[in-house]
């Protein structure tokens, strides 16, 4: 959906594309959302979609349940949301500016992670909350599940980077 809330059509190959869920940083929770709506309404496409992105999270437990649907999910990006501190406010633009953001990114990208020491100790500290989440669901309700590989990113242009 754009921002006028019209429906909109994108072809993609979902075996072989990256399909970047960008939701925007103030939408955490539709993050999930979209992705539930997708596994009931696109299921042809779900099944065999290997890679997602996506860069807002919400609530790590609905987010977690709902990858549950993407049976062919072998990987999931997480884009870290890029924020800049500006006197005493926070900015949101495509460049981390300094040092003292990357708590507001974490808390940015709906985790509750309070202290970071730099950027890859972020990047580290979002795929373990991922992980441990998805390895709780799969003892507490999907013994079988086979869940995707977590990576971290800083930029979305990374993503498309092995």
């Amino acid at each position: 959906m754009r921002s006028d809330r019209k429906m909109v059509h994108v072809k993609f190959n979902p075996r072989q594309d990256v399909v970047f869920f960008k939701m925007g940083l103030s939408s955490k929770i539709h993050t999930a959302l979209s992705l539930e709506a997708i596994v009931g309404h696109q299921p042809e496409v779900v099944k065999c979609s290997t890679r997602i992105a996506v860069e807002t999270i919400g609530d790590v437990t609905d987010f977690a349940r709902v990858l549950k649907g993407f049976d062919m999910l072998e990987e999931l990006v997480i884009v870290l949301p890029a924020v800049r501190k500006v006197g005493d406010n926070w900015n949101f633009s495509d460049v981390a500016g300094n040092e003292d953001s990357w708590d507001q990114r974490a808390w940015e990208l709906g985790l509750k992670i309070v202290t970071t020491l730099d950027t890859d100790d972020l990047k580290s500290k979002v795929e373990k909350t991922i992980l441990d989440e998805m390895k709780r669901l799969k003892n507490e309700k999907w013994s079988g599940w086979k869940f995707p590989n977590v990576r971290a990113v800083e930029n979305w242009e990374d993503m498309l980077e092995s």
